[in-house]
């Protein structure tokens, strides 16, 4: 008796599992599209963005030299 319990719940996993598969298959081929109006905008830039951005402008306009690399006795305050 157990013995047939094990092989049929055995048989029963792949069945499971290959309709499982076929059934995300198929949503996956019959997904609706994305009708985003915004398509042909282009993409958002964050504030994060911009700020690293300006900063990384500042750094190229005046990088540190290897003297001051690790010197912070004479740091400049920034701001943006």
């Amino acid at each position: 008796m157990r013995k047939r319990r094990v092989w049929v719940l055995g048989g029963l996993l792949p069945v499971t599992l290959i309709l499982a598969g076929a059934v995300t298959y198929y949503y996956h081929l019959n997904e609706p599209t994305d009708d985003d109006e915004d398509s042909d905008q282009p993409a958002r830039v964050t504030r994060l963005e911009r700020e690293y951005e300006e900063i990384r402008e500042a750094y190229l306009r005046q990088p540190d030299s290897a003297a001051e690399a690790d010197e912070w006795s004479s740091a400049e305050e920034w701001s943006v």
